[in-house]
């Protein structure tokens, strides 16, 4: 959830503040796959999607999930995190399509101040301690 006060909601950087006398902004959130014809990433975007309309029934709070696919090129994965950035994503969820090259992704999450959570493929551990806003998750 991201908390702004009601009248500096265009003012405030999303995020910054966390207290009941703020309303909530309904986050949007930008998952990229590394292939969109992946068995198992398309449960997994099922399964997220369910939970996030489960969470917004719950909550009242409207979740927007937008799913991109790369067709397995990093430039074209690095032009969506882009165009997420200038669209004011709340957090970016990436399966990179090169683990080893996950550059770009965290230059311009960072530079926006966007978290990343990256997803089934592990990236190297030094470009994970790179900034304290990215996050893995997988086996």
């Amino acid at each position: 959830m991201v908390w702004i006060k009601q009248e500096e909601r265009e003012k405030v950087w999303h995020g910054k503040c966390k207290t009941e006398d703020f309303r909530c902004i309904d986050p949007d959130i930008g998952c990229i796959n590394a292939c969109g014809y992946d068995a198992f990433l398309s449960e997994l975007m099922e399964d997220f999607n369910t939970y996030a309309a489960a969470k917004e029934e719950e909550t009242g709070i409207a979740i927007n999930v937008e799913v991109y696919n790369a067709s397995q090129s990093q430039a074209t994965q690095n032009n969506q995190v882009e165009a997420m950035a200038q669209d004011g994503c709340d957090i970016i969820c990436v399966n990179l399509v090169d683990r080893t090259d996950p550059t770009t992704v965290i230059d311009l999450a960072e530079k926006n101040d966007i978290p990343v959570i990256f997803f089934n493929r592990e990236l190297v551990e030094e470009d994970l301690e790179r900034w304290d806003k990215l996050y893995y998750v997988g086996a």
